[in-house]
């Protein structure tokens, strides 16, 4: 733990000791030994080194300990202000210098994260606003509308079903995107054979009448093993998966490979749908973008899978060319590589 109950008095103090006591070094090393007192008059000597002391205490004061007590004020500050208060001075360019440049990398930081979730916030009342209204325009209809007769029945019904599901997908996509994001460190975790689960995966997926006219390319690769919780990895690989059979198309092609480096693990799926867009290329990995058409999905898929992946450890990544489909690659390391932490 990082301790924060410093005093810059008490700095000061060892300072100035220790300036004191390098200056006397010489006066006692003259007391103890046999050279002839005369020589060195003890007072002047004495005098000399003190005033030595106290200006060598009063430079490292000024050139050491302020620089420190002003850095710890401004830091201090920075809690009564809003994030986007101007950054710390760093003076010249110094150790301290360059420590008040690395807290503000650290401000930086803060405030691109409180953007992100400020962000965050305003997209999941964009997407649960839909359903919500939804529900209360059956609501009133039901209260203020005619007679209800059975297809009128069946249809508010349909309403509240999938405005409901959709509620449900959001809050259960979130839940998991948390869990991921927090790292899953409360998640157990055990030795997998990458190369059979996304075998399973995509053998599944392939199975689905959804897809039955999307040809799938099952990867070939020897027993890989991976630290991980085999329940998340499968996720982000069937997210993928799905999400590039759904691009694809009737007659598309999805290919998933594998391949193995020193210390990780390449899972590659590529489809021969439409591409990314070089514009859209950056988003695809942020909660609730989707490029669907009508909007379906909750555009939490593929940032789950980068939570997931770098909840091991690893990298998520996408690729694309114009009319050539696109590439989602994910990398995680080899279980003898990464060490979770607790």
């Amino acid at each position: 733990m990082i301790r924060t109950h410093l005093n810059s008095w008490s700095l000061r103090m060892q300072t100035v000791l220790v300036t004191v006591l390098i200056a006397a070094a010489p006066v006692m090393f003259l007391w103890m030994s046999d050279v002839d007192a005369g020589a060195f008059p003890m007072v002047t000597l004495t005098v000399i080194v003190g005033l030595m002391a106290v200006l060598m205490g009063l430079w490292l004061g000024r050139t050491w300990v302020q620089p420190i007590a002003h850095l710890r004020q401004e830091a201090l500050e920075r809690v009564q202000r809003p994030l986007h208060a101007p950054p710390l001075k760093t003076g010249e360019h110094t150790e301290f210098a360059d420590l008040a440049g690395a807290f503000n990398t650290l401000l930086s930081s803060v405030r691109e994260q409180a953007s992100s979730n400020e962000r965050f916030v305003a997209d999941l009342a964009h997407e649960m606003k839909n359903p919500i209204a939804a529900i209360r325009a059956v609501g009133e209809s039901l209260e203020d509308g005619p007679e209800l007769t059975p297809q009128r029945a069946q249809r508010l019904a349909g309403v509240i079903h999938n405005s409901s599901q959709r509620l449900d997908g959001l809050v259960t996509g979130l839940l998991e995107l948390a869990r991921a994001e927090a790292g899953l460190t409360h998640a157990s975790r055990e030795v997998l054979d990458m190369a059979a689960l996304v075998t399973g995966v995509v053998g599944s997926i392939a199975a689905d009448d959804r897809f039955a006219d999307v040809a799938f390319v099952p990867p070939s690769a020897p027993p890989v093993e991976v630290l991980g919780v085999s329940s998340q990895l499968e996720t982000a690989v069937r997210n993928v998966v799905l999400n590039a059979a759904s691009f694809a198309g009737t007659g598309g092609r999805v290919d998933v490979r594998m391949s193995l480096s020193d210390a990780s693990v390449a899972i590659t799926v590529h489809d021969s749908g439409p591409g990314i867009p070089e514009q859209v290329l950056p988003r695809v990995f942020d909660r609730f973008y989707t490029s669907r058409a009508g909007q379906s999905g909750t555009g939490l898929g593929l940032a789950l899978v980068r939570a997931i992946v770098h909840a091991h450890g690893g990298q998520a990544s996408a690729l694309s060319t114009p009319d050539n489909g696109a590439t989602i690659r994910l990398f995680l390391p080899i279980h003898t590589t990464f060490t979770p932490v607790s």
